[in-house]
């Protein structure tokens, strides 16, 4: 029974492929995905440290992007747990090449959106700090890539 679950789960999903990594996701976000994964490839080096938040590590899996070596997603625990102002330091030390804020729905954490039910400190010191460049998807997942000015 559980393998057939499997299937059903797979037939259900849409495959991302970049470089030589595939994840299986649904389709509604499988659109935009494929959009970032290939301006990342086009447009980023491999060195480049791309950090996706709230949580969306599948894109540094299959660009084969580096993520932060701390925090590799951002969800509403992460600031509870650390506090905003630990994270903006840190962030301010490390200095990825990139960020990609996505509007991914984190009520499961307790919070709903980063940049407007938590994180805004946080929001604020990556729009100071960085451009943003471009824009994937549309309504109910999009996701916004911010270069650091200095680049």
């Amino acid at each position: 029974m559980r393998g057939k679950m499997i299937v059903t789960a797979i037939k259900n999903t849409n495959s991302v492929t970049a470089a030589t990594n595939s994840v299986f996701i649904y389709p509604q976000v499988s659109k935009t995905l494929r959009s970032v994964a290939e301006y990342v490839e086009n447009n980023t080096n491999l060195t480049d440290k791309i950090v996706v938040i709230p949580e969306t590590m599948y894109l540094n899996f299959v660009t084969k992007r580096p993520a932060d070596n701390i925090f590799d997603s951002l969800t509403p625990m992460y600031f509870e747990t650390f506090g905003e102002d630990f994270v903006i330091k840190h962030f301010s030390q490390t200095k990825p090449e990139y960020f990609i804020l996505n509007n991914r729905d984190t009520f499961d954490y307790g919070k709903r959106f980063i940049c407007e039910d938590y994180g805004k400190q946080f929001c604020r010191f990556v729009e100071e700090n960085y451009r943003k460049t471009a824009i994937f998807g549309e309504g109910q997942y999009v996701m916004q890539l911010y270069k650091r000015n200095d680049l």
